[in-house]
């Protein structure tokens, strides 16, 4: 349970420490690694109970900004990017599970795509949004 605990926090620092006000896009890179432990140590039922808390916790962090207009909006916004990333991690579960693992890269890049769209859609804050800093990086990617 303890070694869970530290999994899911580091996957928490690490993603918090890659967006502003910390700036520290390089944290991106290895935030999935202890995210991917944790969901391959837990069974799926008890999966919903780690992603929740989780999720929850990283778009209140990350949603920091919008305290200062709306305390409900910012609370409403973590709440409901959290109920969006729970099929993230059955998927991550399903395909760590099968040993699908050169499939988790498009399928995480596909689903924060899919979060973007639509009438409720919300680019802001999707992983690619962290590297701003590594522009050579990112011309790679052109």
């Amino acid at each position: 349970m303890l070694q869970l605990l530290f999994l899911a926090s580091l996957h928490l620092i690490f993603l918090v420490g890659a967006f502003p006000p910390f700036n520290l896009g390089f944290l991106n890179w290895f935030s999935f690694i202890p995210l991917f432990y944790l969901i391959q140590k837990i069974r799926y039922r008890h999966l919903i109970f780690w992603a929740l808390p989780l999720t929850l916790l990283i778009n209140l962090s990350l949603f920091s900004w919008l305290k200062d207009i709306s305390s409900f909006a910012h609370q409403a916004l973590a709440w409901y990017f959290a109920l969006l990333y729970l099929p993230t991690f059955f998927l991550i579960k399903l395909l760590l599970n099968r040993r699908l693992y050169y499939l988790l890269p498009g399928s995480l890049s596909f689903l924060e795509y899919l979060r973007s769209l639509g009438p409720y859609g919300f680019p802001f804050l999707t992983l690619g949004y962290s590297q701003y800093q590594y522009p050579a990086l990112i011309q790679l990617a052109d």
